[in-house]
Parts: C-alpha cells; sequence; structure tokens
C-alpha cells in the first residue's frame, strides 16, 4: 500500500522518479523476458514491484505513458506524433 522512495533508503531507483510522482497520475507497461518466463507484463499506475514483474536478478523494462522533468514539471508523453503516426502507417 505505501512505499517509502528516497534514495537514502531505496538502492536502485533508476529513472522511477522521473516516472511516478506523488502528485500526478501515470500509467505504466513493464516487461521482462527470462528463461524461466519467456514474457512477462505488468500494466501499473504506481510504482512497480520490479521482481514481480519479472523475477530476482532479471531486468525489468518500464515504458511510461509520462515522464517529468527532473523537478517534476513539463509532463511530456513518451509517444511522440512521429511515432503515433508511423504506427498508423503501418498497421493502418
Amino acid at each position: 500500500m505505501y512505499a517509502y522512495f528516497d534514495p537514502l533508503f531505496n538502492e536502485d531507483l533508476y529513472r522511477l522518479p522521473r516516472f511516478f510522482l506523488p502528485t500526478s497520475r501515470n500509467m505504466a507497461i513493464c516487461v521482462n523476458m527470462t528463461s524461466e518466463k519467456p514474457f512477462t507484463s505488468l500494466a501499473v499506475e504506481r510504482i512497480p514491484n520490479l521482481v514481480m514483474a519479472g523475477g530476482f536478478g532479471s531486468t525489468t523494462q518500464v515504458f511510461p505513458f509520462y515522464v517529468f522533468d527532473e523537478d517534476g514539471t513539463n509532463r511530456r508523453e513518451n509517444i511522440t506524433d512521429w511515432a503515433l503516426d508511423e504506427f498508423r502507417t503501418h498497421y493502418n
């Protein structure tokens, strides 16, 4: 229910502070591939548990819908207009 999300106590924050802010909502898709789990995906709207998405010792990639500047301002969509047009063209 609650997560203490601070560099002082959490060793590996990676870029998650730029994806999930206490003041803004965001969604993300977490994906992982390991030998015991050929493909795993997890959709979240809060800070994900990266072990749950993939397992111990495996790397999980997080693809957020929005990204924020380091100071928590300037929310941008992670899918550019160019990429959206390319997907629409390719998939009709």
